[in-house]
């Protein structure tokens, strides 16, 4: 009873004390606010704040309890308690496709009309005339070598305006003989009949006839007043390629059991005509008889002939003996000739051949020498090459030295075949006889072994008289041997040597000099250039036929071994001897500009200067310090460390004229280089443009034209599409129009062979373009035209 009072007290405080109002000053913060602690009543409720943490709780996981996969029986029967779903409103939607871009914009105007515009009640009048009708144009006419179509062209309308099922209804030309094609009106005056062969043509070896009745109307209802006829034909057979045959084969032997290849312009009957074909000579026994397709597939040639042929047109056939045996059926050795008589018939057509058509052909013989010589030559020279022709095509793997006796020896004797040579190369004697055997197990394609003469000679006489420099013109020495000028020779005993000390500043002279002498005009060419500081005769030293080197001493020309010098070296006349001689002039003579130096000089040209680069001939290393110069334009620069200098154009203008040649030199000290634009002389080298100078840069055209199909035959039309650009080339410049629309171009066609065949003029359009339909004369040569 106590406790209860007690707890009853202790409540009814608690609400007390809940329901006043509370200060700091009743508030005890901690144990360090001791002041406020001590304001409170020892008997009253005490209350302590303190900072907290907060403390996280992680329950553990329940226990799981033991389970088992439900079996499917009672899975579907929990499943069947459930009602069924009902589809609702809006369970299945479309794909949301995003916004479609923008088309892009058209050119013009769209206008809503229907097409084509509503027919009117009645068509439109015909012009009206009471002129008789016409047949004003045809072809082909006469003999055509091909007939692709047949087209007639009346003065007056003679269909009205309608679908082409329903003008084809109105065919008021008769064609005999007819063949498979259809008529087709091209407009109210023009029909064509376009024949459905293959190849888009009407039948070979045939004659055809025309022919529009008088009384036919037009749809002006006026009547033709005489019947209108003509003719026209196309070609018998004709042999377009054979094989075998001296065209493909040269003169070489074919075999005795030779296939015989034909082909036509046409489709034939082969076995008919091979029923006319002769043989001559006439073998008695021979016949012929159609190459199997297993004897085709047999023989290359022949294969890949008829794989290229048109089907039906090309006929294979071989001969056969007496015994119905095709092995050496063909006579030996013989010049067989195949004809193709008169009256050979095609198979597309009635008309026959009225000329007689033929092939030749020559069967091999027995293996011979049929000549010996020395590249054309009876006699030899110790540097020619021995040359055995054989009458058939040797088999080069039964040629071995051992096959070859040659006596006397040939030193590093090397055989070699080709076809039906044999060639034989040494080095060989003078003055000496050659007898060459050859071994009789020597054998040909066909298997023969050699018969006949099989020892041979050949006399090999003195040399011709030879003298020449591996290089002439402009020569730069190799500055790691002797400053000598090298020659070669052969058996001659004595040259002329005169050496002219040079400058840069001789150069002109030397161009005009130069070309004087190479092309003959000797009173043209005047002194040599330079002054002449040798002039003496050299003894050259060798034997008979040997080639020898000699080494000319170029020191009196040159200072401190650096110089340029004009070289001329001339054979001194022998009595008695040859005459011929084998140089690069009709006299023998060499004549070269010879530079002894240690600069290697290239250089490289822009439109607004030119780049000099000097290198050491030695080592390859850049040089600093040479001067470049450009003569005689008088730019002057001076090389860096990395051996490059340069020279900056100057400015031309139109007035300009170059009367010289423009030389670059290079100098370091007393050596001294130079470099030409070209080393070849030429009449224009005075009046052309120089690599060295700056180009042209005034206004230049640029054109863009194209033609339609590339190819064409003679007779067709060709259309050309072009553009012209002004190209600026000045560093500002740019690429605008030529011209104004309305101004005119001016065009010349010509043939492969030069023959002018046609020219006019064609106005530009707004865009400085043209067009042009050009039509081919039907006899222009073939091959390639250019359009100026």
């Amino acid at each position: 009873m106590k406790l209860k009072q007690a707890l009853s007290r202790l409540l009814a405080l608690s609400i007390i004390l809940t329901t006043l109002p509370t200060t700091p000053a009743h508030i005890a913060i901690g144990q360090d606010n001791k002041e406020a602690a001590n304001d409170i009543s020892e008997e009253g409720l005490r209350f302590r704040l303190s900072e907290g943490s907060v403390k996280t709780e992680r329950p553990k996981p329940a226990p799981l309890a033991p389970a088992r996969p439900l079996p499917e029986r009672d899975t579907q029967t929990l499943l069947g308690r459930l009602p069924a779903i009902k589809p609702e409103a809006g369970d299945a939607q479309d794909f949301k496709f995003r916004e479609r871009s923008l088309p892009p914009p058209r050119a013009g105007e769209t206008i809503q009309a229907a097409f084509a515009p509503p027919a009117t009640d009645a068509p439109p009048a015909l012009p009206k005339t009471t002129a008789p009708l016409e047949l004003l144009r045809y072809a082909p006419e006469g003999e055509v070598a091909l007939a692709p179509a047949l087209s007639l062209t009346f003065s007056q309308p003679m269909i009205d305006i309608a679908s082409q099922e329903e003008a084809a209804a109105r065919i008021p030309v008769t064609l005999t003989p007819q063949p498979e094609g259809r008529w087709r009106w091209l407009d109210t005056q023009t029909l064509i009949f376009q024949p459905e062969m293959e190849g888009g043509r009407m039948p070979m070896a045939t004659y055809y006839t025309v022919t529009i009745p008088a009384g036919t109307k037009s749809a002006l209802g006026n009547a033709l007043r005489k019947a209108a006829a003509f003719t026209f034909a196309t070609p018998p057979p004709t042999l377009q390629r054979s094989y075998p045959g001296t065209d493909s084969t040269g003169a070489e032997g074919q075999p005795r059991d030779a296939l015989v290849f034909l082909e036509f312009d046409q489709r034939i009957n082969a076995a008919r005509v091979l029923e006319g074909i002769k043989f001559q000579p006439a073998v008695k026994g021979l016949r012929l008889r159609l190459a199997s397709t297993e004897e085709i597939a047999a023989d290359k040639s022949i294969k890949e002939l008829v794989k290229e042929s048109p089907a039906g047109r090309w006929l294979v056939f071989r001969a056969v003996d007496l015994n119905g045996a095709t092995k050496d059926a063909l006579p030996p050795d013989t010049d067989i000739k195949i004809v193709i008589p008169p009256g050979t018939p095609s198979a597309e057509g009635p008309r026959t051949t009225l000329t007689e058509q033929n092939i030749s052909f020559k069967t091999f013989g027995a293996l011979r020498v049929t000549e010996a010589g020395c590249d054309g030559y009876k006699h030899c020279s110790p540097f020619d090459q021995f040359r055995i022709t054989f009458s058939n095509q040797i088999d080069l793997e039964t040629i071995p030295a051992s096959k070859v006796a040659i006596t006397p020896p040939i030193e590093d004797v090397q055989l070699s075949g080709y076809g039906n040579s044999l060639n034989i190369q040494g080095t060989k004697r003078s003055n000496t006889t050659y007898t060459i055997t050859l071994d009789r197990s020597l054998k040909d394609k066909f298997g023969q072994t050699l018969a006949g003469d099989n020892q041979l000679t050949f006399k090999v006489t003195t040399a011709d008289p030879r003298l020449f420099a591996t290089s002439e013109a402009l020569t730069v020495l190799d500055p790691a041997v002797r400053r000598t000028f090298n020659i070669y020779s052969v058996n001659y005993h004595q040259v002329k040597v005169r050496l002219y000390k040079v400058t840069p500043d001789d150069w002109q002279k030397f161009r005009f000099y130069q070309v004087a002498r190479r092309y003959q005009k000797e009173h043209a060419a005047g002194p040599p250039p330079g002054r002449l500081v040798l002039d003496k005769v050299i003894d050259l030293k060798g034997e008979t036929d040997q080639l020898i080197e000699t080494f000319i001493d170029l020191s009196p020309a040159l200072t401190n071994g650096y110089g340029q010098v004009f070289v001329q070296v001339e054979p001194v006349e022998e009595k008695n001897a040859p005459v011929r001689v084998y140089a690069s002039r009709p006299d023998g003579r060499i004549e070269a500009w010879v530079q002894a130096t240690d600069i290697g000089l290239d250089a490289f040209v822009d439109k607004g200067g030119l780049l000099a680069w000097a290198n050491s001939l030695q080592d390859g290393r850049p040089l600093a310090g040479v001067e470049i110069k450009v003569v005689p334009d008088n730019l002057t620069s001076a090389t860096g460390a990395n051996g490059l200098a340069r020279l900056a154009f100057k400015a031309a203008t139109k007035t300009d004229k170059q009367t010289q040649e423009a030389l670059l030199v290079a100098r370091r000290g007393d050596d001294v280089a130079i470099l030409p634009q070209t080393s070849h002389p030429s009449y224009d080298n005075d009046k052309q443009g120089s690599n060295w100078r700056p180009a042209d840069l005034s206004e230049s055209l640029s054109w863009y034209v194209f033609d339609d199909r590339k190819l064409y035959r003679p007779g067709e039309e060709v259309n050309i599409k072009g553009w012209i650009r002004k190209v600026n080339l000045t560093p500002t410049g740019d690429t605008e129009l030529f011209a104004t629309a309305g101004e005119t171009v001016n065009y010349i066609l010509k043939d492969t062979e030069g023959n002018e065949l046609t020219k006019g003029s064609v106005k530009l359009n707004a865009l400085a373009g043209f067009n042009l339909i050009l039509q081919l004369p039907p006899t222009m040569n073939l091959g390639r035209a250019s359009l100026e």
